[in-house]
């Protein structure tokens, strides 16, 4: 009985590894397919290997010979910084990729993406980049170390299928027929040699326009953003561009905006930004004082936004000033900020004094991030007369911060007198990390880090503070700390 049964059990092992094997993939007969009831022909197993990186592709030839042919049919040609990172042989590189485009035969190319010096070979850059938008290319990325030979676009009027345009370190020259480019959705140009005039034709043209990023760009002086018809313009990105003396945007449905540079004199907004959800603004410290005026009209078009960044020379716009003969406070608010964060930088004239000031104008705060790594803190007698007893006055609570970092803290008056005034004001708070300086920061020399003795009477001088009985006070140093990060990690974006 014994036996009848384990050669039962034997003869459904057997017929089970039949069913198994009759239901396997293509690919070097190795993948099970039986969980998933499908037999998938060696065509649409090709075709789905196209999609992969032309790297891929290939290697996948070499492993099963009935697919060794797939990469010609490649539609990622993928020959990015990762591609031949073995190798430093340039012409190498031109050699793979003239190959790979001489024997594609596949009928569609979704994305090409090139990293080399185009010197004296920029004919087969033009030939490579032209079969590509003929095969309706969909994403172009072209990091090249371009001469002053302009890079023109080679489109078709009946072929407007690009929808991403990436260009790093080139000399842009736009097609004569921008209808070709109609179908763009993301634009991102990295020190590319522009004018303002392709800058607005790409607005005008591209209606489905949905990103625009432009880092340590140059030849634009005046910057206009005419997207107020574009429904689908969501992010603008401008940074690291010198030359720019006036940016004008008028964008109503933008939800993103990213500014690193100097505050110039003419920076407008055509209407307030109702619907915008992040933004940063990394104002440069320039020569003398922020202007006042241009900052608070800033403040007043991005006051709906929930997530900011900003720095020390924004607040400086922000500091009390003297009005009518006596000091008084610049009037903002941010009703739906939710996190915050502060970069301080030398050389500022913006203090702990103006962060309080400028936080208690925020009534849904709950998350705020303090840098003070490249800030150096002096007591001043403006600080001493005015800013502190004006700190201890204020009789606004934060009633829903929850979180606080401070990066930097090397317990300094300010640096104190900051934490105190937080404690003092959040009946809520949850928790509050202070973040010991890096140990090479140039503002930080001669700082000595806290032994476990002295973190934990200093924890205890912190507690006799704090208004929320359960909030927890650590110290830590920056590569110990396991906290929370802000959403825009790094000021710079570029």
């Amino acid at each position: 009985m014994a036996s009848s049964q384990s050669s039962k059990i034997a003869r459904r092992q057997r017929q089970n590894n039949r069913n198994c094997n009759r239901l396997r993939l293509s690919v070097g007969e190795n993948v099970d397919s039986y969980r998933c009831g499908v037999y998938l022909h060696d065509d649409v197993v090709e075709t789905i290997f196209t999609y992969l990186p032309i790297k891929e592709c290939v290697q996948i030839g070499l492993v099963a010979k009935k697919y060794r042919r797939t990469w010609r049919k490649c539609r990622n040609l993928t020959f990015g910084r990762e591609f031949g990172a073995h190798r430093a042989d340039r012409m190498w590189y031109i050699h793979v990729v003239s190959r790979v485009f001489d024997l594609h035969v596949g009928k569609k190319i979704q994305t090409l993406r090139l990293y080399f010096d185009p010197s004296s070979v920029e004919h087969l850059l033009d030939k490579w980049v032209r079969t590509s938008i003929e095969k309706g290319v969909e994403e172009l990325d072209l990091d090249i170390y371009q001469g002053t030979v302009p890079f023109g676009l080679p489109t078709k009027a009946d072929e407007a299928t690009l929808k991403v345009l990436m260009l790093n370190y080139s000399v842009l020259q736009m097609p004569y027929n921008m209808k070709a480019l109609s179908s763009l959705t993301t634009v991102i140009l990295k020190q590319v040699d522009l004018t303002a005039r392709i800058v607005e034709a790409l607005f005008e043209n591209c209606v489905h326009l949905e990103t625009f990023d432009m880092s340590d760009c140059y030849g634009v002086r005046n910057l206009r953003v005419k997207a107020k018809e574009h429904k689908r313009f969501r992010v603008l990105k401008v940074g690291g561009c010198q030359e720019i003396s006036s940016v004008e945007i008028d964008a109503p449905r933008l939800r993103c905006l990213f500014y690193s540079g100097v505050l110039v004199r003419r920076f407008q907004m055509r209407e307030p930004l109702l619907l915008l959800d992040e933004a940063i603004l990394n104002l440069r410290p320039s020569r003398g004082l922020t202007s006042p005026w241009l900052v608070e009209k800033l403040v007043a078009d991005i006051s709906r936004v929930t997530v900011l960044t900003i720095s020390s020379t924004f607040l400086e716009g922000l500091a009390d000033k003297i009005r009518y003969g006596c000091l008084r406070e610049t009037q903002f608010c941010f009703p739906n900020l939710m996190e915050l964060q502060v970069v301080m930088e030398d050389p500022s004239f913006a203090n702990v004094g103006d962060i309080a000031s400028f936080i208690k104008n925020c009534p849904s705060l709950e998350i705020l991030f303090v840098d003070l790594n490249e800030y150096k803190c002096e007591s001043t007698p403006y600080w001493e007369s005015l800013q502190k007893p004006a700190m201890d006055q204020y009789m606004s609570f934060l009633n829903t911060l929850k979180f606080v970092k401070i990066r930097g803290f090397r317990f300094t008056k300010q640096d104190v007198q900051l934490a105190k005034f937080i404690l003092d004001r959040t009946m809520f708070l949850e928790r509050m990390v202070l973040v010991w300086p890096k140990i090479r920061c140039r503002q930080c020399q001669g700082f000595a880090h806290l032994h476990p003795h002295e973190k934990r009477l200093y924890t205890q001088f912190l507690d006799g503070w704090k208004l929320s009985p359960t909030a927890e006070i650590s110290l830590c140093d920056q590569i110990d700390d396991l906290s929370s990060y802000p959403k825009h990690f790094s000021k710079k974006w570029c």
